[in-house]
C-alpha cells in the first residue's frame, strides 16, 4: 500500500435524500471530529433530489469547509428518485480520495475516523477492503464499508442492477473480496456510531422482499463469475456541485 504513503487522502462518502434530521445531527460532529486533518481528508455529500432544500443550511454553516474544499456539496435533479447503489456510486464517483469510505448520513466517524481508516489500511501489505459493521444488525453501521479507490472502481461500485435497496452493502464487499481484496472486520464502537433510524420502506415493495431478490440476483451473478458490475459507468449523470464564486457560490454542472 506505498501509494498511500505519498497520497493520505480519505474521501467519506455522504448521500442524502430528505434525511435533513440526521445531516444536521451528523454533518458539523463529523467535520469537526477530523478537523485537525482537513488537509488529508474531505467529505462529499450529494443530495439525491430531495423535497427539502439544504442547500441555504449547507452554505450557512459550512461556507470555509465549501471555499476549503474540505467539504464537498452536490445535488442531483428533483426528479432522481431514491436507489441505494445508484446513489452511492454517485458520492464515491465525484471524490477525489485515494480511500473511498461509504458514510450513510445517519453515522458519525468518531474522533479522527479518517486517520483510523488510513492507519487500518496502511498496516496492511495487501490490498483491503475495511468493514466498521459494529456486529449489531439494523444498527446503522452495516454499510461503512472502504475500499481503495482503483479497487472500488475496478469492480464498478454497487451493484446498479439491484432493486433500490437492500443488500447492496453485503454484495459489494463480496465482490471486493472476490476481486482479492482482503476483508477486514474493524467493529470498533468509537467509529462505528450512527443515529437510530427507521429502514427505507419502498412503495411497491417491502424492505424484506426487496432484500431478499436483491440477494437472489446477487448470489446468481456470483454463481457466473460476474463480480464486475455496471459496464464502468455509474451514479446518477444530472448533477450540479456547490461553487464558491465572487464572494457567492453557484451550481454548476460536473461534467463526468
Amino acid at each position: 500500500m506505498s501509494e498511500y504513503a505519498s497520497a493520505p487522502l480519505v474521501s467519506f462518502c455522504i448521500t442524502n435524500k430528505n434525511r435533513f434530521a440526521q445531516i444536521s445531527q451528523t454533518l458539523k460532529k463529523n467535520l469537526d471530529d477530523n478537523r485537525q486533518d482537513c488537509d488529508r481528508l474531505e467529505f462529499v455529500l450529494v443530495d439525491i433530489g430531495s423535497d427539502e432544500d439544504i442547500t441555504d443550511w449547507v452554505i450557512a454553516n459550512f461556507r470555509s469547509e465549501l471555499e476549503s474544499g474540505y467539504l464537498k456539496y452536490f445535488r442531483t435533479h428533483k426528479t432522481e428518485n431514491w436507489h441505494a447503489p445508484v446513489a452511492k456510486n454517485t458520492s464515491h464517483r465525484l471524490s477525489s480520495g485515494k480511500i473511498l469510505v461509504n458514510l450513510d448520513g445517519d453515522n458519525f466517524t468518531g474522533y479522527r475516523g479518517g486517520m483510523y481508516i488510513y492507519n487500518e489500511f496502511i498496516a496492511h501489505k495487501h490490498d483491503i477492503c475495511l468493514w466498521q459493521f459494529s456486529g449489531t444488525f439494523n444498527d446503522g453501521s452495516f454499510g461503512r464499508i472502504a475500499a481503495a479507490r482503483d479497487t472500488f472502481m475496478a469492480v464498478g461500485g454497487y451493484n446498479e442492477e439491484l432493486l433500490e435497496m437492500g443488500y447492496q452493502d453485503r454484495d459489494l464487499v463480496r465482490r471486493l473480496e472476490s476481486y482479492g481484496a482482503k476483508v477486514v472486520l474493524a467493529p470498533d464502537e468509537d467509529y462505528s456510531q450512527a443515529i437510530p433510524n427507521e429502514k427505507y420502506e419502498p412503495e411497491n415493495m417491502g424492505y424484506m422482499a426487496m432484500r431478499l431478490f436483491n440477494r437472489y440476483v446477487a448470489k446468481r451473478l456470483m454463481t457466473r463469475g460476474c463480480f464486475i458490475a455496471n459496464n464502468g459507468k455509474i451514479g446518477f449523470e444530472n448533477v450540479n456541485r456547490l461553487t464558491p464564486k465572487e464572494g457567492t457560490f453557484i451550481f454548476e454542472d460536473v461534467r463526468s
